[in-house]
């Protein structure tokens, strides 16, 4: 039984659990949906932010910096704590462990790996440069895609293919097929690519064609299109490329 007068509104439905805080913020439960079990997941101190990983529930608690890892179980929870020195602003969940954007004093603003083993892993994807300063992340069924600033290139497209990855920091990669900027945008996207290009499809994002250009312009405007991520289809006779552009408001 469950006394809601001192629970939360605020739910969350977590892997097989709903998981709400008592009114102090001082206690996370975990309620099984299936068979009604009841678990303390830990005495917290609210600004909690839910995900749901491949085995479990992840849970980062911003004000303790910990990210805990559970199944709905409390005697199996895993907690680690995140470094204390870096700002962390947004977080993802990628497989069964969290991919976090913080502030480093010594790298900047960069992308961070949280595993359940408790290993943290920074990925610096300018070594030895400016910060990258990842930003604008679209996430999709299958990929995550974000910008980050690489040096004499400007801001690029990167992705992380949900399916196929292993490991998150060897799972990056820049969308580098054609060349197209600024990216994100809201107005206009030039598109930079060295073969002539006679049509250019571009589709949303659940794969619905919404537009064809026969008339290939490197400056294509994007102003009329709803924030989102759109795939730029560009042919010719031969072949056929294609560049991710994500429209932002």
């Amino acid at each position: 039984f469950i006394d809601w007068s001192t629970s939360s509104s605020q739910l969350h439905h977590i892997q097989n659990d709903v998981a709400f805080l008592t009114n102090n913020s001082s206690m996370l439960i975990l309620k099984d949906v299936n068979d009604g079990s009841i678990q303390e997941v830990n005495n917290v101190s609210g600004g909690l932010k839910f995900f749901e990983g491949e085995q479990d529930a992840i849970i980062w608690e911003l004000n303790m910096n910990n990210v805990i890892w559970s199944n709905g179980n409390a005697s199996m929870n895993v907690t680690h704590q995140l470094p204390d020195d870096i700002l962390f602003t947004d977080a993802y969940v990628l497989g069964n462990e969290l991919l976090l954007v913080g502030e480093s004093p010594t790298i900047g603003t960069e992308l961070f790996i949280m595993k359940k083993s408790g290993e943290f892993i920074e990925i610096d994807l300018n070594v030895g440069v400016e910060a990258s300063s990842p930003k604008d992340f679209v996430e999709t069924t299958d990929a995550l895609y974000f910008s980050a600033f690489q040096p004499d290139l400007g801001r690029q497209l990167y992705e992380i293919d949900k399916k196929r990855i292993l490991d998150i920091k060897e799972g990056i990669k820049i969308i580098s097929d054609v060349r197209a900027f600024p990216n994100p945008t809201s107005q206009v996207v030039n598109i930079n690519i060295s073969n002539e290009i006679d049509q250019v499809d571009i589709y949303d994002n659940l794969g619905r064609k919404i537009n064809s250009l026969l008339n290939f312009d490197e400056n294509i405007d994007v102003s009329d299109l709803n924030p989102g991520l759109y795939t730029f289809k560009l042919m010719n006779k031969n072949a056929f490329v294609t560049s991710i552009v994500i429209v932002k408001q």
